[in-house]
């Protein structure tokens, strides 16, 4: 405890010499008030602990208290009460530093005395150089457009307008011809030159091609870019599918809080952007007439702030436009049939205006011949406890050769090739293709494929629900005489739980066959005699009826084949 005071009350690297720090400040700022003895005290203190604490970088923080001073000097009174100078970098960021302004996020690339040289973190749009296919900055459309409506809107945003300072752009060409000059703006793109010095400050943007401000030579319209890999290529100054990164200089003091710690550092105020959408979810392809869905994960907001994700799109490879902002991460629109491609994009923006990056999906081909039409809709056709069936039509708009295909739990039971369209079909589960079917919930696909490859499909769920079952020859087994014993053989499953019978006639073909139980026998494989001595009819047989009930049987109950012999 007592060195930990000692720590608090006196530490050493204020208290070498025999001389505290704190007595000497008192004594040093006798007289002075407010800024002045502020200043003062804080030159004196990283002077007096640099040795001892934070070498170098206690002497930097003592210059700039020196120098703050020295600004002060024979400033009036007015002045004097301002906080901020604007003419000295002291917000403490470093290149490679992201921050936001005016809605859009800036990375630092290089910092000077008093300004901050930044470029948009991504591209800001898509758009031509110069619409007029003129190379030169200066003239440009371009240039116009970010020195005016850009400019306008990065303030309404919220960005001080004082805080663009103007900064000169070289527009030495890249074949070294100087015919274009320079240009001094408050909005601009980064030349070549800088570009090459300053590369490894700037975010490389992998998928994106974008403009710097450099003339590929006077003689020709080209402009130089930078490409997806980080090189420099050039194209005609007309394209307008070429990324934006603005460049400005800012004015550092616009960046900094209004008082210092309790080191006398000031402190940076942002408001972070929001991460990019980690994917967007879009089909590779989609039919014109019809919806497309389009989705995306959601973002994250280093600030807790709430997001509104904002859709945009582009078809047939021409510009983006937004198509949706809201909360909501997904986004259904109809697809028309002007549309041969699609491509959609999608960004987040948090409550203070501030935009992530874009997350962009693939190339949507747009398919014009539409699939078929199967009536109804997909449902569930409840518990089924004997045969049945399921009526539906199939149309096509395109009055194609369509052929359907039917299936249960995957597996085919009927094929109808070439359907008559809009006529009545009907899916039958009958026979032994119900009977062959587990106790359990079903699926039933019912596919219409036409000759253009494209499908529909409806999907239909049922479940078998069946206590017990009979089974009995569909026909009589003839004898000659009336039969007097039958030995009877069922191969089968019953689990405790369930019930199983098994009976004979020796008349079945009188109006009133007498049925006598044969179980006992079936069970220890034995002969059943006949004690029926009765027979009306003509003809002369045997038949066998097995009655199965589920019961309290946990398991399937099951027959799958019964035999034998009489005399």
């Amino acid at each position: 405890m007592l060195i930990m005071a000692e720590r608090v009350n006196h530490p050493p690297h204020y208290n070498a010499g025999g001389i505290e720090c704190i007595d000497a400040l008192e004594a040093a700022t006798n007289g002075l008030q407010g800024i002045e003895a502020f200043c003062t005290a804080n030159a004196i203190k990283y002077l007096w602990r640099w040795k001892l604490k934070n070498g170098e970088e206690d002497l930097q923080k003592a210059v700039w208290y020196i120098n703050r001073l020295i600004q002060r000097a024979g400033a009036d009174s007015a002045a004097g009460k301002e906080l901020f100078n604007m003419k000295e970098n002291k917000h403490g960021f470093e290149p490679k530093q992201e921050f936001t302004m005016g809605g859009i996020a800036w990375t630092v690339i290089q910092t000077g005395a008093d300004w901050v040289k930044c470029i948009a973190s991504d591209c800001v749009e898509e758009r031509a150089f110069d619409e007029g296919n003129k190379n030169d900055f200066a003239a440009s459309s371009l240039r116009a457009y970010l020195n005016g409506e850009f400019l306008r809107r990065l303030i309404k945003a919220g960005a001080p307008e004082e805080m663009f300072e103007y900064f000169n752009i070289d527009l030495t060409a890249d074949d070294g011809l100087k015919n274009y000059g320079g240009d001094r703006v408050r909005i601009g793109l980064i030349t070549c030159e800088e570009y090459r010095l300053l590369r490894g400050n700037i975010p490389a943007l992998p998928d994106r091609w974008w403009w710097t401000a450099t003339p590929d030579s006077p003689i020709n319209s080209f402009v130089r870019y930078v490409y997806s890999d980080g090189s420099l290529y050039n194209n005609n100054a007309y394209y307008g599918n070429y990324g934006v990164r603005p460049l400005c200089n800012l004015k550092s003091s616009i960046l900094v809080s209004d008082s210092p710690n309790s080191d006398g550092n000031y402190t940076v105020i942002y408001n972070s952007a929001p991460s990019a959408p980690p994917s967007i979810t879009a089909p590779a392809t989609c039919y014109s007439g019809q919806n497309i869905n389009i989705s995306c994960a959601a973002a994250t907001d280093p600030d807790g702030d709430a997001l509104t994700y904002c859709f945009e799109r582009s078809y047939n490879s021409g510009a983006w436009t937004q198509v949706q902002a809201s909360a909501s991460r997904t986004f259904t629109e109809a697809v028309s049939t002007a549309w041969n491609t699609l491509k959609y994009r999608v960004r987040a923006k948090d409550s203070y205006g501030n935009y992530s990056a874009y997350t962009t999906s693939g190339d949507i081909a747009v398919i014009h011949n539409q699939p078929p039409v199967i009536s109804g809709s997909n449902a569930d056709l409840g518990i089924k406890r004997a045969d049945f069936t399921y009526q539906y039509s199939v149309t096509d708009p395109d009055g194609d050769t369509v052929n359907v295909v039917e299936k249960i739990d995957g597996k085919t039971i009927a094929t109808k090739n070439a359907i008559t369209l809009g006529a009545t079909q009907t899916l039958s589960v009958s026979g032994n293709t119900f009977t062959a079917l587990t106790n359990a919930k079903h699926t039933i696909t019912i596919t219409a494929t036409d000759s253009a490859g494209n499908s529909a499909v409806r999907t239909l769920t049922f479940t078998k629900s069946i206590a017990g079952f009979v089974i009995t020859l569909s026909a009589p087994l003839e004898a000659d005489s009336q039969p007097t014993r039958a030995n009877v053989k069922v191969t089968r499953d019953i689990p405790a739980g369930g019930t199983f019978k098994v009976e004979v006639t020796n008349n079945p073909f009188d109006a009133s066959p007498v049925w006598e139980d044969c179980t006992n026998a079936v069970v220890q494989g034995v002969a059943h005699v006949f004690t029926n001595k009765i027979n009306t009819a003509a003809q002369y047989g045997m038949n066998i009826r097995v009655t199965v009930q589920r019961g309290d049987a946990l398991t399937a109950c099951w027959v799958s084949g019964i035999g034998g012999n009489f005399e």
